[in-house]
Parts: structure tokens; sequence; C-alpha cells
């Protein structure tokens, strides 16, 4: 409404400036908007991540926008028509979608971001979804049990581990945790078996042979014990600074029990190249220069047991070689 007062060119003046704002109103009015949340791999929100929108319609169109702290996003004034958009982040993955935007259409599309080499649960098939749920199931099954034993209830571990290999047959870490529960209970037998059966399931998995190690040489059964510690070695990487410092550690174990004192020095030694604060291993090197007469140097390694270990197992022996030793 315009007073009387104003003069003709005012009033001409006035629906000009109506006139020129009705097209902006009506381009936001059109125009689509997608907003969301990009998130990593665990679901949770990643901050600085770029979504880039790139018009498909045959004109070279392409926008971007970058995620605040909680990871969200929004894109404005996009056109109508099919876009593809790529949500990056360096380090933690990227993620393409494709969508076709309607005039004045407000989407939501939160976004999880896949490291290189992996699939979104969501890009699976009906059956490969399938078997990833019973993966998923069979790891909760699993973490249940490994807590089970740790907490020293290996019956309850072993019923657990058996639940695992009722819905999956060839689940070889369960006859794994099987085998190390009988074995904590000094069940040699069934925990013989139990890492049999995890062999014959996967023949390459280390774990099961050095559970059968140590029982052999619990039992002094010593040439089988040195035949399946090297080959969890063997399978554990080979030896070098590739080994697992406790599997190379268990072999000297087993060739001291067996009298190979020079070999057992070895991988002694070796452990400790591998792991320097490998307490035990200092205190059986300590033994093997004290069966070699060289009372300097085992008395050297016993008090290097005795700092790292001051309550280890063999810390008193230790301590009363270290008072005798010149």
């Amino acid at each position: 409404m315009f007073c009387v007062q104003r003069s003709g060119r005012g009033l001409v003046l006035l629906v000009v400036l109506a006139v020129l704002a009705w097209p902006s109103v009506a381009a936001a009015q059109m125009s689509a908007r997608v907003r969301g949340v990009i998130m990593n791999v665990d679901g949770e929100p990643v901050e600085g991540a770029t979504v880039t929108f790139t018009f498909q319609g045959g004109v070279n169109r392409e926008q971007a926008a970058t995620t605040n702290a909680e990871g969200e996003y929004m894109q404005m004034g996009l056109q109508s028509g099919p876009y593809r958009i790529v949500a990056a982040k360096d380090g933690v993955g990227e993620r393409t979608e494709e969508i076709t935007l309607r005039v004045g259409q407000q989407e939501e599309l939160d976004i999880q971001l896949v490291p290189v080499g992996m699939r979104a649960v969501s890009d699976l098939t009906d059956e490969e979804r399938a078997e990833y749920e019973r993966a998923e199931a069979l790891l909760v099954t699993l973490e249940a049990a490994v807590e089970l034993a740790t907490g020293g209830d290996f019956g309850a571990a072993i019923t657990a581990f058996e639940e695992g290999l009722s819905a999956n047959p060839d689940c070889f870490q369960c006859y794994h945790g099987i085998g190390m529960a009988y074995l904590e209970q000094e069940e040699y037998g069934d925990a013989e078996a139990a890492f049999n059966s995890s062999l014959e399931v996967n023949p390459d998995y280390a774990e099961a042979y050095e559970g059968l190690a140590t029982i052999y040489n619990t039992q002094r059964r010593f040439d089988e014990a040195v035949a399946a510690s090297e080959r969890a070695a063997e399978l554990s990487g080979g030896g070098g600074l590739l080994a697992d410092p406790d599997t190379v550690f268990n072999q000297g174990l087993i060739n001291w029990n067996a009298g190979n004192i020079e070999e057992a020095k070895a991988q002694f030694a070796e452990t400790l190249e591998l792991d320097p604060n490998h307490g035990e291993a200092h205190y059986w090197v300590g033994m093997a220069n004290l069966n070699e007469g060289n009372l300097a140097g085992a008395k050297t390694e016993f008090e290097r047991y005795i700092e790292l270990e001051p309550d280890g197992r063999f810390a008193d022996q230790a301590r009363g070689m270290v008072t005798q030793l010149p």
C-alpha cells in the first residue's frame, strides 16, 4: 500500500524493486537442499570431510560442502536433476552416492565412509549380508567365551565355544579356545584333541601348534614338542624380526627341557633381540651362562631378570644365586 503523498515516480520505483525481488525468492523455493551426517566405519562423526556434488544432467556444475565437528554438512541451491555425491576424507575413507533431486526437495542423506578395499554393509547382497551377520554373531560369542576363560570359568567358556561351533562348524578359533580351556585345567588329552581339530579346519593355524607344543613339553614328549614349536614359529613369521618373541622363547624352553642347551640359549638370545625386556629370557640366558661356567654373565642376567620381574616366579631363585655368585 502506498501513501498518496508519494510521487508517481516513487511509486514506479517501489514497484520495480518489488518485481526485482521476486526472481530470487522463486529460485530459493525451486532449488533443492541436501543435508546429513558423515560417519566413519564405526559410525562416529567425521569432522572436515568434503562432500562434493557433481551435476550429471549434461551441464558441468560442481558444488562442495565440508562437515563440522559433529560431522554435519549442508548444501543448498542445488538445481533439480541427477547428482553424483562423493564424500571423502584422507585416512578415513570415501563413499559415492547417486541421487536425483526434485524441485524444492529437502533431502536428508547420512553417509558412512568406507576405507579403501572395504565395502559398506548396505552394499552387500542379501546372501553376503546374512554371512556378515553370522560372522558378527560368532565374534560376539567368541568374545564372551574368551572373557569367561579369562575369568577362570573354563567350563562355561567351553560351552560358549561349543555354541560357536554349532553355528559355524569351521570355527577353528572355537576349537583352539576349547583346547586352551582344557589346557588350563591340565586335561591334556581333551586339549590335544581340540587343537588337532583346529588344525583339521585350518592346517596353518600357528596358535594350535603352540598349544600342542605346550602339551608335548609338559608330557616330556620333547621331539614332538620341538617339531610343533618349530612349525608354530614358521607359521608365525619364520624367525628373525618377524617372529613372535613368546613363540621363540617357548621353543627355547622346549629345547632346554630336551637337553639341547646350546640351541635353547640361542633361542633365548633371539627372544631378547625381539624383546629386550623379556624377563624370563634373561633368567634362562643366565642359567645357560651358569651351565657354561660363565659366572659373571650369569649374574648380570639374573640381576636384569630381578629388575624386570621382581615378583616373577623365579625371582627368589635368582636373588639367591646373585648373592652366591662373585
